[in-house]
Order: C-alpha cells, then structure tokens, then sequence
C-alpha cells in the first residue's frame, strides 16, 4: 500500500454462499471452510483509528473514575471512623459532666456542713 492510499474492508459479497451468514475461504493448502460475513459497511484505516482513540480514551476517563471512586471509599470509611470516635468523645464528656455535677454538689454539702460545725464550735467557745 502507498502512502496516502486508504485501505478499505469490505464484507465478500457472492450469492453462492451455501450459508445466509458465512462466506467460503480456503487454506494454502486448499482446504475449504466457513468464514462469517461481516455485516458492518465498508470502514476506513483513518476512522478505525478514530474509533480505537475513542475506546482507548474512554478506557482512561473510567481508569480515572475507578480511582477517584477508591479515594471516595476510603474517604467514607474515614469519615465513619471519625463519626464513631466523636460520638465516643460525646459519650464520655457528657459522664464528665454528670460526674463534675455530682463532684459540685458534694462540695456544697461539704460546705454547709462545715459551716455547721464551725458554727457548733464557736457556740462551744
């Protein structure tokens, strides 16, 4: 083939066929078998190269995908993991509280109960 020629493939097209979606071909050696019929129109080198293109650019945009699908997994199992650990710090801060409340009103009942006994010891004075 020269340069600037196209090569062009076409379906073989003979009415002899023995089989409605096979064509005849044969070996070197002459052996004889089937062959199917390509059904689609004649193509060009120039738009078979388009269309691997294409594919192959398709196949990198979903390579693509694919990996920013596995950083958005990885980043949801994170983001699970931290919403567990806040929720354990909720947990515990909010037992913080009740023990500091408790802790508070054991200091005003020390309190009162010490101004009772100072007050009883000044009497006793």
């Amino acid at each position: 083939m020269r340069p600037g020629q196209e090569l062009v493939a076409s379906p073989p097209i003979e009415d002899t066929c023995p089989v409605e979606h096979e064509a005849p071909a044969a070996t070197p050696s002459g052996k004889t078998f089937l062959l199917p019929v390509w059904s689609a129109p004649p193509m060009s080198l120039r738009s078979l190269h388009f269309g691997v293109a294409v594919i192959h650019n398709l196949i990198r945009q979903l390579s693509s995908l694919l990996k920013r699908l596995e950083v958005l997994v990885w980043v949801e199992s994170e983001l699970a993991a931290i919403r567990r650990a806040v929720a354990d710090v909720e947990k515990s801060l909010k037992e913080l509280e009740k023990g500091m409340q408790a802790v508070k009103v054991e200091v005003c009942w020390m309190r009162e109960e010490k101004e009772a006994i100072e007050a009883k010891c000044k009497d006793a004075e």
